[in-house]
């Protein structure tokens, strides 16, 4: 709960500023102590909605939020630094984002005896970073600023005094704004963290010891709202503070230059994450590093691979990217590169030696192309998992005919050897060769590497699209030895901890970096094919090597946690559950998956969620699963039974706020919002007759109306071949209004016949509590009047 404003006892001094008196308007008789629902809720939608809303959009909204609140400017700034405020400090907690909830519980296992506590600090590290990042980008109230600017009627006003007034307004909202010291504190919460999950030592530890009101007071310095001297009569001693820090000097596009003429740099953007004042400019040497490694004449791999390796292994820099970046700006230029590719126009060979992996350093060139390959395509699946892309890929990705685009659409596809053309056809039957000979060679087992030859033959995007294949066709040859099945059989009676080498060793061979990232689509192939056959199955079998002791981290994490739901989907079984190597796998992919913010696995049991304001996910899985119309009866439930209490126009704002917000990143028309407003006009008729019995009922849906009408410029929005108001008018005012027969000769205006207090006279007031709407529909007097 947000504390409300008093002197505080420690940290920055909480006095007005007095060397310019502020006017009436500017001054807060009585700050609320929670932000507007509306205003909250769209922040938390800016924040952890992808792809993000692009600024002019979020700006507009955000005017006419301000319209129909009413707020003067001050009011209005105050709840916006409120609002992002909030949301940094259950970050802080532990209590905000994507995925944290995912915390295995199970009594009957050891994960009572798990250390989670680094992964804990992980992701309230990243969550902290991405809301610190949207508190220090005054960027929206800069432009919202230059909006009312040029819509001012007092133009005529100089220069000089318009900077006065603007400085004033926000010098007084800082001034509020830190007498919530409580909300202060709650975001000044240290946290250490680990940079990189993989490398615990302390040189990769980061602890982050910045004052929020500090950098507020920087950041508002830079974007010219407040004067200087209003922030060091603010901070005193500590002026010295306002020094930028990091890189803030540092042109990004000259920081780019020196990254591409040494990329071990590259490693630099990390270290940086808690500079929040930088963000903006690391975000930009990132852009325009991918941009320079995918467009250039001579496709540098190795270091563009490095930078996606960065990108996700370290979440929390992935999601700041996207903070500022649609994912299309970030994806078009790696999904290009992805399917144009030839090792031959490859310069690797030319590049500084940059080592990606554990592997030595004679590797091949070609192994080494084909793993920063394949770092570059799971960065484009991260992004689209990770984001919930997948349903409008097509406004993600720029080529509809292109590799990328259409494996995404079919992963696990097989093919038949009829089908295939002879490049292709001789690739299948030389890779199941190989995998045969190694079954049987125990020299070929030990020095488990894939030859150069194969390799040559073998782009990765055919390796990619056939991996499902090859292993299809390698199953179906075991399926056809009686002396395997009949293996598989006597394991299933008498449990071994020993997987018969003959069968599995083969398919290990995918584990090397140059062709694990094959193993999305193979794996999925797998899953598949055991869950439709059951026990036993040779597939099974496979999973299982594959994902036995010495295998298991071979695979990289990315890997197991795109393809973990569809493995415990098959382990799952209740027929599996007494098998030691299963639960052992089981236990695995749990673990791995505990935190990934892209699981939703049902056989993990999670923990309540810590007390914050908004489920942003929650919503939106409603909408998905749920559909248009069950969503917006949960709307209306859930608002009539808010107006029995004292937060009716909290229930009506957010009620709107779900109807009128893109909720989804979808190409199905059914869940935007024009098609939510519409069966919201449909649904709200049947209501009155149906659920309304109070006054207070009808008063909080016209409230909720009248949101509705205003935020959505339903005057102006055509859905079908009328505007939302005529569909309103139709489904809802020509329904609910008992409109008194009318006299040929009598021209008075008709008028409600119902008692004072009545539901629908509710309806009424709360309807026409903003004069704006009787401004744009005078009719609705003659409908709605006493």
């Amino acid at each position: 709960m947000i504390q409300q404003p008093k002197p505080p006892q420690q940290g920055l001094p909480h006095t007005q500023h007095q060397s310019l008196p502020l006017p009436q308007s500017f001054l807060f008789p009585s700050p609320a102590p929670l932000p507007s629902t509306a205003i909250l809720f769209f922040v938390y939608h800016l924040v952890w909605y992808r792809p993000i809303i692009p600024e002019d959009l979020a700006v507009e909204y955000f005017e006419k939020l301000q319209d129909v609140q009413n707020y003067p400017d001050p009011i209005f700034y105050l709840h916006l630094w409120i609002s992002a405020l909030t949301g940094l400090a259950e970050a802080c907690a532990g209590g905000s984002g994507r995925g944290f909830n995912n915390i295995p519980v199970n009594n009957n296992s050891d994960d009572k005896n798990i250390d989670y506590s680094n992964n804990l600090n992980s992701i309230t590290f990243g969550h902290s970073i991405l809301w610190k990042s949207f508190v220090l980008l005054p960027l929206l109230i800069e432009k919202l600023e230059s909006r009312k600017t040029e819509k001012s009627s007092w133009l005529e006003k100089d220069d000089v005094q318009m900077e006065e007034v603007k400085n004033r307004c926000h010098e007084s909202v800082i001034d509020e704004l830190f007498g919530f010291t409580g909300l202060i504190s709650a975001c000044n919460k240290q946290v250490v963290t680990d940079i990189n999950s993989h490398d615990t030592s302390d040189n990769n530890m980061i602890q982050d010891t910045s004052d929020i009101s500090v950098d507020i007071l920087k950041v508002c310095l830079k974007r010219h709202l407040v004067r200087r001297e209003f922030v060091v009569g603010l901070l005193k001693d500590r002026a010295v503070e306002l020094e930028w820090e990091g890189m803030d000097a540092t042109d990004p596009h000259a920081l780019a230059v020196t990254i591409l003429d040494n990329p071990v740099m590259i490693n630099h953007l990390e270290v940086t994450l808690p500079l929040y004042l930088n963000h903006e400019s690391s975000v930009e040497t990132i852009m325009k590093l991918i941009s320079t490694w995918c467009t250039n004449k001579d496709i540098q791999l190795q270091p563009l691979a490095m930078l996606c390796r960065i990108l996700i292994q370290n979440t929390a820099l992935l999601d700041l990217v996207l903070l500022y970046r649609h994912p299309a700006e970030l994806l078009m230029p790696l999904e290009k590169l992805c399917n144009s590719w030839d090792k031959e126009a490859s310069s690797s060979s030319a590049i500084v030696s940059l080592s990606l992996s554990t592997a030595d350093n004679g590797i091949d060139s070609y192994k080494e192309d084909y793993e920063n390959f394949g770092i570059i395509f799971l960065l484009i699946i991260t992004v689209i998992t990770r984001y919930d892309l997948h349903t409008n890929i097509s406004e993600i990705l720029l080529d509809k005919q292109g590799f990328v685009y259409t494996w995404l659409h079919q992963p696990s596809i097989t093919f038949s050897l009829e089908s295939l053309d002879n490049e292709h056809r001789n690739l299948v039957s030389h890779w199941n060769s190989f995998i045969s000979s190694s079954n049987n060679d125990d020299d070929t087992l030990s020095s488990n590497s894939i030859p150069d030859d194969l390799l040559k033959e073998s782009s990765p995007r055919s390796l990619i699209q056939l991996s499902p294949t090859i292993f299809q066709q390698r199953i179906r040859e075991l399926e056809s030895n009686e002396n395997i099945l009949k293996t598989i059989t006597a394991r299933e009676s008498e449990p071994t901890e020993n997987t018969p080498k003959t069968m599995l060793m083969g398919f290990n061979l995918f584990l090397e970096p140059c062709c694990s990232f094959c193993l999305i689509g193979a794996l999925q192939w797998l899953c598949n094919d055991a869950l439709l056959k059951g026990q036993p199955s040779i597939s099974l079998e496979v999973i299982k090597s594959l994902l036995s002791s010495s295998s298991y981290e071979k695979i990289p994490s990315v890997i197991k946690s795109l393809v973990g739901p569809h493995i415990l989907d098959v382990l799952r079984k209740p027929a599996y559950m007494m098998d030691t190597e299963i639960a052992s796998i089981t236990e695995k992919i749990r673990r791995n998956l505990a935190f990934n913010p892209d699981s939703k696995i049902s056989l993990i049991r999670f923990q309540p969620p810590p007390i914050h304001h908004f489920e942003n996910d929650l919503f939106r899985e409603v909408l998905q699963v749920g559909g248009p119309h069950v969503f917006v009866r949960l709307i209306f439930e859930e608002v009539l039974s808010a107006s029995k209490y004292s937060i009716s126009l909290r229930a009506a704002e957010l009620g709107a706020s779900l109807l009128m917000t893109q909720l989804t990143y979808s190409n199905n028309p059914h869940l935007h919002p024009s098609t939510l407003i519409l069966l919201f006009t449909e649904t709200l008729a049947s209501t009155f007759t149906k659920k309304i019995e109070s006054y207070a009922q009808g008063f909080t849906l016209g409230l909720l109306s009248m949101h509705v009408l205003l935020r959505t410029n339903a005057f102006t929005v055509v859905v079908g071949d009328k505007t939302l108001y005529e569909h309103f008018r139709e489904n809802v005012l020509n329904k609910t209004s008992n409109v008194s027969s009318r006299d040929d000769n009598n021209h008075e205006e008709d008028s409600f016949k119902v008692p004072k207090y009545s539901p629908v006279r509710g309806f009424a007031d709360g309807l026409l509590s903003h004069v704006e709407l009787l401004d744009k529909a005078p009719e609705l007097l003659k409908y709605l009047k006493e």
